[in-house]
This record gives C-alpha cells, structure tokens and sequence, in this order.
C-alpha cells in the first residue's frame, strides 16, 4: 500500500496564514511589526536558496526580513558578535537605565522594581505620595505605569526613545480598554511601547501557560521520584530477612 504524502506546501500555507493573520490582528492594536534577521556567512548555493525562501516567506506573512550577508572570511569573534547584538530584545540593556515604576502594589509595582534592580538598572517607584511625577517619569529610560488610573501619564511627560510598559488596563466609559499612559503622543516619543490591549496582557496569559506547563512537569518529575522511591523502600524491606 502506497505511503500517504505529507503535503508541505499545503501544512505551511496554513501556518503562514495563522501568522498572517495574527500580525495583522497585532499591528490592529498598535503593536509593532515583527521582524526576522537572517545571517549568511559566504556564498553557499544551497544556503542562498534557504535564506531567499525565509525571506520570501516574510514578505508573505508580514514580517520585516533583516538581512546580514558576510563574507566568507568573516571570524568567529565578528560572527557571534552580530549573534550577541540580534539577540537584545529590545536592543538596550538594562544595566545601568534609569527604570521608574509608577504604582506601588504589592502584584506589579513592588516585585517589578525588585526585578529591574537585579538587572541593574536604578529603580525608582513612585506612588500617591509621590511629589512632582512628572519629573522622575521625564527622566526615566524605562517606564513601567501600573497605577489603574486611565490616562494618569500624559504622553508629553514620556522621555524620547525611551521604553514604555504599560500594564493599565482600564475600560471607558464607551466599553473601550485603555491603559495609564496616553498612547497616541507617547508613541510618537518613545522608542518601544506596549499598546493596551494586546501589549502586556496576552503576555501575562501566554506566561502564564508557559509556568502551568512547567509546573505539571515539575510535578510530575517529583511524583516519578515519590514512586521511585516508595519502590526502592519496598524491595529493601522484602530483601531484610529480618
């Protein structure tokens, strides 16, 4: 009996489609556009024809397609050098930043200052009693809003090029989610921004997934040594003839 075939060009136009669609879903809610490097060391045939197939593909989908062609004598050093470089997130670490984080709750505000100080950026957390916000929110590289009050930041105050969080998520009055920050000016100032919704929301979900799954296997990791070890005890005491 003849093999079923696996239809390639069939499963991946599906796929495509989903991410198509996605991006387009995302851009929607005021997300950026993701993007793709792809890096090419030399002029393998084999290897050019990959690459024009990925890059093909990010046009088709939507993504922007960031093309690194090196020549052949490139060195290690210079290679994963580039690699180290792509690999930012956003392309600006942490060390260093001036982080303000407005919003002293014990989920958001607290536990995401500790974090920005273990990365070694200076944390500031402001608060109600806090005198002046708009002076340590003009000065902050990394903006982090989790008050619950619509609007709260202006975009006028948010530093240029700096990075924006904003983890409000509050309805309007016409049923519209809105965050802490007014986006539409601070988009135009900052350099990375996330929109409300589809920024830190589907993040919180999609992490949340992500530590359940981790969580089952942990459990089931400690359940096959509770076993293991229940079977061990067993035999040790039908070996004692005592």
């Amino acid at each position: 009996m003849a093999a079923q075939l696996i239809d390639g060009r069939q499963l991946a136009e599906k796929i495509k489609s989903g991410v198509r669609r996605a991006i387009a879903a995302a851009l929607a809610c005021g997300a950026r556009r993701p993007g793709l490097a792809v890096v090419k060391v030399g002029d393998d045939p084999a290897s050019a024809v990959y690459v024009r197939g990925k890059r093909r593909a990010c046009d088709e989908v939507g993504i922007v397609s960031l093309a690194y062609d090196l020549p052949a004598r490139t060195s290690q050093a210079e290679l994963l050098g580039l690699i180290d470089e792509l690999n930012e997130y956003i392309g600006s670490p942490f060390k260093g930043q001036n982080a303000v984080v407005v919003g002293a709750s014990n989920i958001v505000g607290r536990p995401m200052a500790l974090e920005l100080l273990l990365t070694g950026a200076t944390a500031t957390v402001c608060h109600r009693f806090t005198a002046d916000l708009r002076e340590h929110v003009s000065r902050a590289d990394i903006l982090i809003v989790a008050a619950g009050k619509p609007g709260l930041i202006p975009g006028a105050w948010v530093r240029p090029d700096s990075t924006v969080i904003d983890v409000g998520m509050n309805r309007t009055a016409e049923g519209h989610l809105i965050g802490d920050v007014e986006f539409g000016l601070a988009r135009e100032r900052a350099a990375w921004i996330t929109p409300v919704p589809g920024g830190v929301g589907p993040m919180t979900v999609a992490m949340l997934m992500h530590n359940t799954l981790r969580a089952s296997q942990g459990a089931g990791r400690r359940g096959l040594s509770r076993r293991h070890r229940s079977r061990t005890s067993v035999g040790s005491r039908a070996a004692d003839p005592g």
